[in-house]
This record gives C-alpha cells, sequence and structure tokens, in this order.
C-alpha cells in the first residue's frame, strides 16, 4: 500500500511541473546568416549549473528567438556566435532573469553594423458598406454573445476565455485542475482500498479453540512417547542378547582353558 501511495504521489508531482513551469521567449539580435549558441543556468551555483541550452541560425535580419520553459524563478544566459565554425563573439549575462518575462539580447562582434528589422505593419482597405455591415453584424453578435454569458453565469458561475488570462493565472488554473485529479485518484485508490478492508472484515472467520488445537497436540505426544518406550525395550533386548552372547563366548573359552589345564596336569 505504502509503495501505491508513493507511486501516485510522484505521478502528481510529475503531473504537476509543466503546471509550474512559465515560458520566456528570449530573442537574440547579431549578423544575418550567423549560428547561435545560447545556454540557460543556475545565477546562484558557485560551479556552472546548466539548465538548457538552444542552437539555431539567425535570419536574414540577424534575428532568432528562442523558446525556454523552467519551473525556476530566475536564470542566466550564455551566448556564442559563430561563423564557420569559429566563435566571432561571447556574452555572459549574469544578471538574473525572471522566468516567464521576455528577453531581448543583442550579441556582434566589435565595430559590427547590426541591420534594423523592418516591422510589418498590416492595414487592409474595407469598404464602407461592408464595413458598416460588418460593424452592425459584430453588434448584433456581441449583444446576442452578452446575453448568452449572462445566462451562462447564472448556472456555471464566471466564464473566463483562456486567452485573456495571464501566466500566473494559467499557471493557478493548472495546478488547481492537476490537484484536482490527483486527489480524485487518490480518493478512488483509498476508496478501493476500504471497499477490499471491509469485504475481508466480513467473511466468515472461526477461529479454532484452544482445547481443539490442544487434543491433537495430546494424542500425538502419547503416541511418541509409546514408540520411544518400544524402543527402548527393543535396545534393552538387543543389549540383553548381545550380553549373553558374550558370556556364553567367555565361558566357552573358560572351559577350553580348564580343559587345557587340565590335560597339562595329567
Amino acid at each position: 500500500m505504502v509503495r501505491k501511495v508513493a507511486f501516485v504521489l510522484a505521478l502528481f508531482l510529475i503531473m504537476l511541473q509543466p503546471a509550474l513551469a512559465l515560458t520566456s521567449d528570449i530573442k537574440v539580435k547579431t549578423l544575418p546568416y550567423h549560428e547561435v549558441q545560447l545556454s540557460t543556468f543556475d545565477p546562484d551555483s558557485v560551479s556552472f549549473s546548466l539548465y538548457e541550452s538552444f542552437k539555431g541560425e539567425s535570419d536574414e535580419y540577424g534575428d532568432i528567438l528562442f523558446t525556454f520553459n523552467s519551473a525556476e524563478t530566475t536564470f542566466g544566459i550564455v551566448v556564442y556566435i559563430k561563423w564557420n565554425g569559429e566563435t566571432v563573439a561571447n556574452e555572459k549575462y549574469a544578471e538574473r532573469y525572471e522566468t516567464g518575462q521576455p528577453v531581448f539580447l543583442e550579441v556582434a562582434p566589435e565595430g559590427a553594423r547590426i541591420l534594423e528589422t523592418p516591422e510589418i505593419e498590416n492595414k487592409p482597405e474595407i469598404n464602407e458598406t461592408i464595413e458598416e455591415a460588418t460593424n452592425e453584424t459584430a453588434e448584433e453578435t456581441a449583444n446576442e454573445t452578452a446575453e448568452l454569458n449572462d445566462s451562462q453565469q447564472g448556472i456555471t458561475g464566471l466564464v473566463v476565455s483562456p486567452e485573456g488570462l495571464s501566466d500566473s493565472a494559467k499557471r493557478t488554473a493548472y495546478i488547481i485542475l492537476i490537484s484536482i485529479i490527483s486527489l480524485a485518484i487518490i480518493g478512488m485508490f483509498f476508496f478501493r482500498l476500504r471497499r477490499k478492508i471491509k469485504k475481508i472484515n466480513g467473511t466468515d472467520f472461526k477461529p479454532t479453540s484452544l482445547a481443539s488445537r490442544e487434543q491433537p497436540d495430546i494424542q500425538l505426544i502419547t503416541d511418541l512417547e509409546s514408540k520411544i518406550k518400544n524402543a527402548q525395550k527393543e535396545l534393552n533386548l538387543l543389549k540383553n542378547q548381545s550380553k549373553i552372547k558374550e558370556a556364553e563366548q567367555k565361558l566357552k573359552r573358560d572351559q577350553e582353558e580348564l580343559e587345557r589345564l587340565r590335560k597339562g596336569d595329567d
């Protein structure tokens, strides 16, 4: 039972890890089409304690984005910029970056010209007639959605769109969800265990009385004592026969010795 409980708790911790992890977008600005190697590490460790390593190539403007997922609260960064396998620039950022926050780094050889990334603006032209019709439809849809939400709130309470949640709110929601699932698993396990215990306690169990257990023992002892006595008698009989035989042999030797002495006197 202890092993099963430990397994359930370990499974709960494993399921809880993704919920505790936060995502940090690390953007590096460097020279175009250069190899970028980035490593995150523990800033509090005396020796270098690696969290995760990334490798990629910058685009035509020298931009590259890495996504770092971790349950740690802070992290440090080391960046290497390489061209044809040779390191042309490197930086170690020992400052503490907060997990879950975006990070922007600019790493390039001294004196190198950094290209500016153009901003992409999408401004589609919309016909006024279509726009008015769309606005009217959107207003009607919004009113219907509001009414629907009001009716749903009366039944389910509060409805929140996942897209509107912050990282901390999502993290809390995941923790609550996984906790509920884990508690349900543990509850089912103990419920089944309780049913087994009740089933065992409910079976007919008739203990054997002390007298009924002692009676076969007394009979066995009596039989053993009888066998021992018989064996002792047989052993004594054998000993007596052996003594008689020895006495007869001694008597025979004495008689022979007597006859020899008599013959010698004659």
